[in-house]
């Protein structure tokens, strides 16, 4: 009899699944739809405008700041218009991801209002096919369009196409589970803001550096008395770990001559540090059946060079995947956050941080496909008492709090 009931409860799911329309029926309806032709139609004329409209911007923002290359590396004026570039090339990139998405959201409507292709599916699921199709048939969808034309325009390979292609390959492994760490958190340069103006040896060079950075005593000295090639490599490679630690922590160039023109030997205490990896399966109740994973790294370090760590910096980043046909690949079109509260010792003044005695609260930053955050405090920010102290993440998914990480201490304000 027990034998009987499960062969009728595996018979009934079986005939079930096969009265679901899969993502290749749904294709093949969308392609020969002519009403969803339609639909799509203006929206991809619309795509390939901006794509030109893009292409001219990068142009001439490499002709405005006057960028060019040599054996492979990327020169620019100065730190000024590194960080202008890098922030432009953000902006492109960013438009050319929110034209896709807006496009995405306005056919999945259009298919529900007009019963297109019609699937008894949950939203989320019908969505996400109706994605994969528009991702990978009809958009051909480039990841960072802008900043991979910047490097093939100057001419040179940059670090973001180095992680980006180390990350496809990575979602596109045989592993149903998507096992391994996400490689884009395994760089030497974590804050990817400056990928897109780096090669892919994380070189630039500078033609005419600010005046703060040729005085700045962490690099002065290897420019005393060159004799030889030997002393021309030690200072090049000084002025390298400079400008990786620079990225590291900066964007903006008022904030990176700064911290220049501060005394950066100058060190009162040390930071607490911790640095924690790892990946969260999304519920299947959120995500409407899509198998989806969260993989995300947080930290909190004192802002160190030689020594020098004074300043404290926390750091936050989540990168949304889900299961493809073949693989894994970006969720583009699902949100996920990121905050921290946590309440330290001023290591430096011997006193509460903050300095009343309440909890510092992060509000959650929240964006499609991948989110960060990063702060850094001007405080030597420390562990004393994990009983009272703490450091604690939240991670969200949609509006959802989906995972708390308890950095320090155990911490909870929500």
């Amino acid at each position: 009899m027990r034998k009987y009931i499960l062969f009728l409860l595996v018979s009934l799911f079986s005939q079930f699944l096969k009265a679901q329309p899969g993502d290749e029926e749904l294709r093949e309806c969308w392609r020969n739809n002519e009403r969803m032709q339609t639909l799509i139609r203006p929206q991809l004329e619309g795509f390939h405008q901006l794509q030109q409209t893009i292409y001219a911007q990068v142009q001439s923002l490499i002709q405005t700041e006057g960028i060019s290359e040599a054996r492979g590396v990327p020169y620019f004026e100065n730190l000024a218009s590194v960080t202008q570039t890098a922030q432009q090339l953000a902006e492109l990139d960013s438009v050319h991801e929110a034209y896709f998405t807006n496009a995405v959201q306005m056919l999945w409507a259009e298919c529900r209002e007009q019963q297109l292709c019609v699937a008894k599916l949950p939203e989320e699921q019908y969505q996400d096919h109706l994605t994969s199709y528009l991702e990978d048939e009809v958009f051909a969808l480039t990841d960072n369009y802008a900043s991979v034309n910047f490097a093939k325009l100057v001419g040179f390979r940059s670090a973001l196409q180095m992680v980006n292609e180390q990350v496809e390959t990575w979602l596109l492994q045989d592993n149903p589970d998507l096992a391994g760490e996400d490689p884009s958190f395994n760089q030497r340069l974590s804050q990817d803001h400056f990928w897109s103006v780096l090669n892919d040896n994380w070189d630039l060079e500078l033609r005419n550096p600010e005046r703060e950075l040729l005085q700045a005593p962490l690099i002065s000295y290897a420019r005393q008395d060159l004799y030889g090639d030997e002393a021309v490599l030690k200072e090049k490679t000084k002025v390298k770990d400079v400008l990786l630690f620079i990225f590291d922590n900066w964007k903006e160039i008022k904030d990176i001559l700064n911290w220049l023109n501060e005394n950066v030997f100058y060190d009162c205490a040390a930071s607490s540090s911790a640095r924690f990896k790892g990946v969260e399966n999304i519920d299947a109740a959120l995500s409407g059946g899509v198998r989806k994973k969260a993989n995300y790294l947080v930290l909190q370090r004192g802002v160190l060079f030689d020594g020098r760590q004074t300043k404290t910096s926390l750091k936050g980043v989540v990168r949304l995947y889900k299961k493809k046909r073949i693989g894994w690949g970006k969720d583009r079109m699902t949100s996920v956050g990121i905050g921290y509260c946590t309440t330290q010792h001023n290591a430096c003044e011997n006193s509460l941080w903050p300095a009343d005695g309440s909890v510092y609260v992060q509000a959650p930053t929240l964006r499609n496909y991948k989110v960060a955050q990063h702060q850094v405090h001007p405080f030597a920010l420390a562990i004393r008492d994990n009983s009272i102290q703490y450091l604690t993440y939240y991670l969200y998914y949609k509006d959802n709090l989906f995972k708390t990480i308890y950095l320090f201490g155990s911490g909870n304000c929500m």
